[in-house]
C-alpha cells in the first residue's frame, strides 16, 4: 500500500518475545540519557529564571535611571533659579544702597537749609519739594525692602528643595549601584549557567550518537531474528526503529509499502480510534502479526497472504 503524508511516519508492529530481547536498550546507556536530560532541563530551567531576573533588573534599572536624570535636571534648574535671584538682589541692594545715599545727602542738605532758613516763601516752597521727594523715596525703598524680602523667602524655599533633591539623588545613585552589582552578579551567573548547559548538551549529544550507533547493530540483530523465524521486515527503508515490550514502532518518511512479514491468513481488518487502522495477520501456531497506523488497506478478513505480500 502507498502512505500519501509526507512527514515522518509511524507503524506498529506486534511480535513475540523473544524477537524483543536482541534489542533492549542498554540501562546503563538509558540511565546517563536521562540523567544528562534532567540536568539540561535544569539548566534550561535555571538560565529562564534568570533571564526573567535579568529582564527585570533592566526595566527597573531603565525607570530608576530616568528619574535620576530627571532630579538632576529638576535641580539644576533649581540651582540656576537661586543664582539669578541672587545676582538679582545684590543688583537691588546695589540700587537701594545708592538711593539711601542719596536720600541721606538730600535729608542733610534740608536739615541744614532749615538751620539757616530764613522762612521765605521760596525757601519754604523748597523744603516741601525736598521733603515729598524724600517720602517719594522712603516708599521705593520700603517697596524695594519687600521685594527683596519675599525673593529671599522664595530662595530659601528653592534651597529647601534643592536639598531635597540632592537626598533624592543620593538615594537613587545608591539604588542604580545597588541594581548594577545584582544585574553584574545575575549576568555572571547567566554565562556559567550557559557554559555548563552547553557542556551538557555536548556531552548529551555524544551519548545520542553512541546510542544511535548501537541501535544500528541492534537493528541488524532484529533482522537476523526476525528472518531466522521466516518474518521479514515490513518495511524497505525507515529512519528509526522504537521497540516496546509488545513491539516495535518504525518510523519513516514520504511514501513506502507495508508488506507482509510473514505467511498466514488476515484475521481482522478495522479502526482503532488511537492506532489508526489495524490489520491482523494469524500465522498458526498461535502466532500472529498486528499492523498498526495511518494507512489504507488493501486487503481483507480471509485473504490469504504469502511474505512480501502488500498490506
Amino acid at each position: 500500500m502507498l502512505i500519501t503524508r509526507k512527514s515522518i511516519l509511524t507503524l506498529s508492529l506486534l511480535l513475540s518475545t523473544n524477537i524483543m530481547a536482541a534489542i533492549n536498550l542498554n540501562p546503563e546507556l538509558a540511565k546517563e540519557v536521562s540523567s544528562l536530560k534532567s540536568n539540561l532541563q535544569e539548566k534550561e530551567s535555571s538560565l529562564q529564571q534568570i533571564s526573567n531576573k535579568l529582564k527585570g533588573l533592566e526595566s527597573e534599572l531603565g525607570h530608576h535611571n530616568d528619574r535620576y536624570v530627571q532630579v538632576i535636571r529638576l535641580k539644576n534648574n533649581i540651582q540656576n533659579d537661586i543664582f539669578e535671584m541672587r545676582v538679582g538682589i545684590q543688583q537691588e541692594q546695589s540700587r537701594v544702597e545708592a538711593e539711601l545715599e542719596n536720600a541721606q545727602k538730600v535729608l542733610r542738605a534740608a536739615i541744614l537749609g532749615r538751620l539757616d532758613a530764613s522762612h521765605s516763601p521760596s525757601m519754604l516752597l523748597s523744603e516741601k519739594i525736598i521733603f515729598e521727594e524724600l517720602n517719594l523715596r522712603v516708599k521705593e525703598l520700603n517697596r524695594t525692602r519687600r521685594d527683596y524680602l519675599r525673593l529671599q523667602k522664595k530662595i530659601e524655599s528653592l534651597e529647601k528643595r534643592y536639598a531635597e533633591y540632592e537626598s533624592v539623588e543620593t538615594e537613587l545613585g545608591s539604588l542604580l549601584s545597588d541594581l548594577e552589582r545584582q544585574r553584574e552578579g545575575h549576568s555572571s551567573e547567566y554565562v556559567k549557567l550557559t557554559s555548563q548547559k552547553e557542556r551538557f548538551q555536548a556531552e548529551y549529544d555524544t551519548l545520542k550518537t553512541k546510542i544511535f550507533l548501537s541501535s544500528q547493530d541492534d537493528v541488524k540483530r532484529a533482522r537476523q531474528i526476525v528472518q531466522g523465524l521466516s518474518f521479514s521486515l515490513p518495511l524497505n527503508d525507515f529512519v528509526g526503529m522504537q521497540h516496546e515490550d509488545r513491539g516495535v514502532t518504525f518510523k519513516y518518511r514520504g511514501e513506502q509499502k507495508i508488506r507482509n512479514s510473514a505467511p498466514g491468513t488476515v484475521a481482522y481488518t478495522g479502526q482503532l480510534a488511537s492506532y489508526g487502522e489495524v490489520v491482523m495477520v494469524d500465522h498458526g501456531g498461535d502466532t500472529r502479526s498486528v499492523y498498526l497506523g495511518h494507512f489504507k488497506p488493501r486487503v481483507k478478513q480471509g485473504t490469504i497472504l504469502k511474505e512480501g505480500d502488500l498490506i
